[in-house]
């Protein structure tokens, strides 16, 4: 593959979430979906908690670059990425950057070969199942949504 292919909507973000395998190192968190496309995706966020604008722009760049570098070697096809940025993206050193990405990809593509995952959360509309908030749905409050 010559150039990386972005995950382009916030419902690729949403099922990597719900339904996908995380691994969660120190300089950020992985997450993997399968999608049964005939490439590899990749999402890249850093929130406000990484940072000011600049150290969560450095955050992302040095991200893109780990996935040019290291992911693309060893991504497979069908699958989408997600990786988020952590207070500690910037600050840590590449080569333990490149050794977490080593270990969260070997971590999560044997959870992905055993089948670990949860198809029903996979369905168009399913993005908040299970989760104790309500999603979207009801406004993000525990109680129903509305006004209190």
């Amino acid at each position: 593959m010559t150039g990386l292919v972005s995950i382009p909507s916030r419902a690729g973000f949403l099922a990597a979430r719900a339904s996908g395998i995380k691994a969660v190192s120190v300089g950020f968190v992985l997450q993997a979906v399968p999608t049964g496309r005939d490439q590899w995706r990749l999402g890249l966020t850093a929130s406000k908690k990484t940072g000011n604008a600049v150290r969560r722009n450095r955050a992302r760049r040095r991200l893109r670059a780990l996935a040019r570098t290291e992911l693309a070697a060893r991504a497979r096809a069908g699958t989408d990425y997600v990786i988020i940025a952590r207070h500690g993206t910037v600050d840590r050193s590449w080569s333990d950057l490149t050794n977490d990405l080593d270990k969260a990809l070997g971590y999560l593509h044997r959870q992905l070969d055993k089948g670990n995952l949860d198809k029903g959360n996979l369905d168009k509309g399913n993005f908040d199942k299970g989760r104790s908030n309500g999603g979207w749905r009801n406004g993000g409050r525990r109680n129903g949504g509305g006004r209190p």
